[in-house]
């Protein structure tokens, strides 16, 4: 028989009532009319509207309200995306087996490429409808997508609590896009009465997806947390909160293939950024780690990956740190994630009673309905947070799934990548340099009944700590009958065990170097010239220049008249009375100023007229003879020359300059990349395309040029102070001043007078200014940057930091 005559006759059978009529299926349209935008498209079908449906995406469990979930590309105005039976589903097998019955339902469109939360801002959804469902009716609902997750915001800040946002160079550069860090912070109790402490760090990371924002709750009114904050007894620190949110979800805060390099994020971008703003003491010792689940793994890898940055921690039921007990998988022997060798299913999570509540595939595929490419691996979820951060990328720019996403089968080659991350192998395999030190270092607790059976791989890990040699010293502890987030100590024996650790571990070799006293000024200051012990000049912005006479119990703070739109960059104090200024700024911005009556009345003594110069310093041999510098103009660095006590300012002809390579200038940061000694000698450093230093040994007439191994290349590195010693020994300091935490090269010296350069011990990072401790023929070298100060003596192998901050 013919298709046609099928057809027809099928018609007949309906029509006489042989065959039902079939039904068009159930599915969902969705539009939009916001800006084209490619992402993951959920439907969401719900019981209640409280919560929103889709404020319920993640739940697990088959009472969680079902999802159905596709990608979607390039959805704008005009698109009509549809959903159906052909879409993945959670925790039905499909859309077909939705019971019959009244729901709300909602549409959420994720396109958030930076944050996996379900309220990203940019995420489109639409009201909630309610509507009556039934599969074998068919029918269409139409949702549009009316509302957006607004721009980010932080909170409010309170007496207490503050929020921190901060663009990462290094996580920007990774992923080719302007990357936020984000941080919650709490302040200890008579913070804002006591200016001049400076406090430790207590780094806390949170559960699976902790926000920054948690702090709020945590000092909530009346919460057990704020009155242990607040308490008179408790010791006084500062608390940092993590965020857990980025690309794939929890970024777990360390270096790897599919996030970027977060960990390099937080100890040198936003833990120094955060001590130096809130008055941290910004040393290793002054820096503990806690955290429970995904924070008890993440505390103990941050002391593990970057063991000289922090003291100890205080972890509590962390994520699998052995990958033998992968939750209930051992990744290197076992073929499937979903079942084991008998073809049971995994358990995922359990009670207390040892009663399984659901299973590593019915996890997985919450995931699969809501990830990318129907796969858990780009969820944002757990495991796909798991996976982003310990496996591999993919040719594809994706990370690439340890177990395929259907069938749980795993793959081998990707086994040897998540070997970098499995903590127990990385601590066993370099224990000779880490055990030093870890020893005494690690707490542990951990309930051992975990819902996630996460005590299997803590045990592992503990039997290699009581074979350890050297002794690993560590503590864990269990709680029988315990479940998930048993921690085995109270917040108040937590905060003073931290105290406790900190002042064991703290230096008490040397005095701190700095005190601090009372400018009188709100102006940021920027030069500084010692006469002596007790005449010292001081420099800043808005026109502002200090004086002291008596060591700095007393500054008197004024403005230059008529200079309130300078910035004074550069001060050289000859005596109680007389003093130059040197203001930076393109024109006639750049001037120099003196004054002979201890700053009662100033006179300009010399405005740039070169709209192509800027001034970057000066420096005086004595009372008359000076030398300033600007930036190159026309391919030379402009050099002027006093003799008369400033009276006239003199140009060195441009042929005696050594010809400037593009890109490369000076810094004007502390008036200190120009540097004088004896009755002659003068330097200049330079950065940008390279780091140079120029040397004149006849009081700048005549020069020439040397390289040096400082870090260059881009505009904000290069040399920021040089000091010498002597004609022949000397020290330039610098680095990249936007990577304030990076020990690149930062450090050289000199023993032919500035002919050669060689790299000496790398500092903690950038560093603006560098001195003797005690005059010119001091053995010790002092420098300091924003995130510390450091010492060093000369016949030293290293810097020693100090306890007393960056500057």
């Amino acid at each position: 028989m013919s298709a046609a005559r099928l057809a027809v006759f099928a018609i007949m059978l309906v029509a006489a009532g042989f065959m039902p009529a079939q039904t068009p299926g159930l599915r969902f349209e969705v539009t939009t009319s916001s800006r084209p935008a490619s992402g993951r498209l959920m439907i969401v079908i719900a019981r209640t509207d409280r919560p929103e449906p889709r404020n319920t995406i993640g739940e697990t469990g088959m009472a969680a309200p079902p999802i159905l979930g596709r990608d979607v590309n390039n959805f704008g105005p005009g698109v009509v995306a549809t959903i159906d039976k052909s879409a993945t589903t959670f925790p039905i097998p499909s859309l077909d087996a939705l019971p019959p019955g009244d729901y709300y339902v909602q549409a959420l469109f994720d396109s958030n490429i930076d944050l996996r939360s379900v309220n990203a801002p940019g995420n489109q959804y639409s009201d909630v409808q309610r509507i009556h469902l039934d599969p074998r009716s068919g029918g269409t609902v139409k949702l549009q997508l009316t509302r957006t997750v607004p721009p980010e915001q932080l909170p409010p800040d309170d007496a207490y609590v503050k929020y921190v946002r901060i663009q990462s160079d290094l996580l920007t550069r990774f992923h080719g896009r302007p990357i936020y860090l984000r941080a919650g912070v709490i302040l200890p109790r008579d913070y804002a009465a006591d200016p001049g402490r400076r406090y430790p760090l207590r780094v806390h990371i949170g559960g699976y997806g902790a926000r920054y924002t948690a702090v709020q709750q945590l000092m909530s009114a009346n919460t057990e947390f704020r009155r242990v904050w607040l308490a008179d007894d408790i010791p006084r620190m500062i608390f940092l909160h993590l965020d857990g949110d980025g690309p794939y979800g929890d970024s777990y805060q360390v270096n790897s293939d599919n996030s970027g390099p977060y960990g390099d994020a937080v100890t040198k971008e936003l833990i120094p950024y955060v001590e130096k703003t809130f008055r941290g003491l910004g040393e290793p010792y002054a820096r503990v780690l806690d955290g429970g689940s995904t924070g008890g793994w993440v505390s103990l890898a941050l002391k593990i990956f970057y063991p000289d940055f922090f003291n100890a921690t205080w972890t509590a039921c962390p994520d699998g740190v052995d990958f033998r007990g992968f939750q209930l998988i051992d990744i290197y022997k076992d073929k499937n994630a979903y079942v084991d060798e008998r073809g049971v299913e995994r358990p995922s999570k359990r009670d207390v009673n040892g009663r399984v509540e659901f299973t590593i595939r019915h996890e997985c595929q919450m995931e699969n309905a809501i990830g990318l490419g129907d796969s858990w691996t780009m969820s944002g979820e757990q495991w796909g947070a798991w996976n982003a951060t310990y496996g591999p990328r993919g040719a594809n720019g994706r990370p690439v799934p340890l177990w395929d996403p259907k069938t749980g089968e795993i793959n081998r080659s990707v086994v040897e990548h998540w070997k970098k991350y499995d903590l127990r192998m990385i601590l066993e395999q370099n224990w000779k340099t880490l055990g030093p030190k870890l020893r005494g270092k690690i707490h542990i607790g951990i309930g051992d009944a975990d819902s996630y059976y996460l005590n299997n791989a803590v045990h592992m890990l503990d039997d290699f700590f009581k074979e350890a040699d050297p002794p690993a010293e560590a503590r864990i502890v269990y709680g029988p009958g315990q479940g998930h987030c048993w921690e085995g100590l109270t917040e108040v024996q937590r905060m003073r065990e931290m105290s406790a650790t900190i002042e064991q571990s703290k230096p008490h070799a040397s005095a701190s170097l700095w005190e601090e006293q009372k400018s009188g000024t709100e102006a940021r200051l920027r030069g500084v010239s010692a006469v002596n012990p007790d005449v010292v000049w001081a420099s800043g912005t808005g026109g502002t220049f200090l004086r002291t006479t008596d060591g700095g119990a007393n500054w008197q703070a004024r403005v230059v008249p008529g200079a309130t739109d300078l910035d004074f960059r550069d001060v050289h104090g000859v005596d109680a009375n007389t003093a130059y200024l040197l203001s930076a700024g393109e024109g006639e911005k750049s001037r120099i100023y003196k004054t002979a009556d201890g700053g009662q009345t100033w006179t300009l003594q010399f405005m740039n007229r070169n709209p192509k110069a800027f001034f970057d310093g000066f420096a005086f041999w004595d009372g008359n003879n000076g030398i300033a510098f600007s930036d190159p103009v026309d391919g030379r660095f402009l050099v002027i020359r006093t003799t008369d006590g400033g009276a006239t300012w003199k140009e060195t002809p441009r042929e005696n300059m050594p010809p400037a390579m593009p890109g490369e200038a000076a810094f004007a940061a502390s008036g200190s990349s120009i540097v004088v000694q004896g009755s002659s000698n003068v330097w200049i450093g330079t950065g940008g395309s390279v780091a140079r230093v120029l040397r004149s040994t006849d009081a700048g007439t005549t020069w020439s040029v040397a390289n040096t191994p400082i870090v260059s290349g881009t505009p904000s590195a290069g040399i920021f102070s040089l000091h010498f010693t002597s004609p022949l020994a000397g020290y330039a300091v610098g680095g990249d001043y936007q990577k304030e935490s990076e020990a690149s090269v930062n450090f050289a010296r000199t023993t032919d007078g500035g002919r050669t350069w060689t790299p000496g011990p790398k500092l903690r990072g950038y560093r603006s200014a560098v001195d003797a401790a005690g005059g010119q023929d001091s053995s010790v070298i002092v420098s300091a940057g924003p995130s510390g100060t450091d010492y060093f003596r000369l016949n030293a192998a290293s810097w020693t930091p100090c306890r007393c901050g960056g500057l």
